[in-house]
């Protein structure tokens, strides 16, 4: 059912028969995923015609609901011979054409919306069922990210030597006033705006795809891990995708220091932190 070239890693997990229900659910992690699915959960059923369809479908979604919940980033892929039956609304259905007749039975439900584009094709063998090519359009987390552009200041020994010259002819009494804030404020101001005058700046794009704590070493491990599996070498795979599994642990755990002694100081940073780890943090486009 799986070619070995795509995955060696396949486990079935779980069969199912009944007069209303047969199932088979399979497990399988390929040698190449988008990082935001860990594994793929599929799932072979047939409905029989006269099979109580509401519970069939009832049975299905327990079954992918304990595998979202042991699984959370987990792709789940359903398809097989429903006879009319049909799932929940919080799963998609790819299916666009008929299968028998003018009658769509054979379906495929994905929990990812826009994952696969369907074809029709010629029945296999005796079969009086249309085959259906499903191409998959799904586009990974990592392609729709867009890079942040950022305008960086540029500060060096030029910059510093402007900056003395402008405060030492500047009339500091005039930013004095009986506010002690206000005082403070003028002044921090006007040296922000002295600095942005003396100092050169520098528009770039950043890297937004990846999370904060994915490091330049660990970015140079996935490329030799891709040129490793584009190369058919499995050993050398499994060795990097240790290493990979050892940097990642160790980013992690730096960059949890590193928020912990940020949030510790500072309520403002402490909530930016719990965001930034949390995932829900949303990068800011400055044009």
């Amino acid at each position: 059912m799986i070619r070995k070239s795509r995955c060696t890693n396949t486990t079935i997990h779980r069969r199912y028969l009944s007069k209303d229900l047969e199932l088979l659910h399979i497990r399988c992690r390929p040698h190449y995923l988008p990082r935001e699915i860990n594994v793929i959960n599929l799932f072979n059923v047939y409905i029989p015609p006269d099979a109580d369809k509401q519970l069939a479908s009832d049975l299905i979604e327990g079954f992918v609901d304990d595998c979202l919940i042991k699984h959370p980033d987990s792709a789940i892929i359903i398809v097989g011979d429903f006879n009319k039956a049909s799932l929940s609304s919080h799963l998609h259905q790819h299916v666009t054409i008929t299968t028998r007749d003018n009658n769509k039975l054979d379906l495929c439900y994905t929990n990812k919306p826009d994952a696969y584009k369907s074809y029709k094709l010629p029945p296999l063998g005796s079969s009086d069922h249309n085959a259906v090519q499903l191409i998959s359009t799904y586009q990974t987390r990592h392609k729709l990210t867009k890079n942040t552009k950022i305008r960086k200041q540029i500060i060096n020994d030029d910059t510093i030597e402007k900056c003395k010259a402008v405060f030492d002819t500047t009339e500091w009494q005039m930013f004095f006033s009986e506010d002690i804030d206000q005082t403070a404020e003028s002044i921090s101001d006007y040296i922000n705006f002295t600095l942005s005058s003396n100092s050169t700046h520098k528009e770039f794009y950043t890297n937004t795809k990846h999370r904060p704590w994915v490091k330049p070493e660990l970015k140079e491990l996935f490329k030799q891990k891709s040129d490793a599996v584009r190369l058919n070498n499995r050993h050398q795979t499994k060795q990097i995708q240790q290493l990979i599994d050892a940097e990642i642990t160790k980013a992690k755990a730096e960059y949890k220091e590193k928020m912990l002694a940020h949030m510790s100081s500072n309520m403002k940073k402490a909530w930016h932190g719990i965001k930034n780890m949390s995932g829900l943090a949303k990068p800011k486009d400055s044009n």
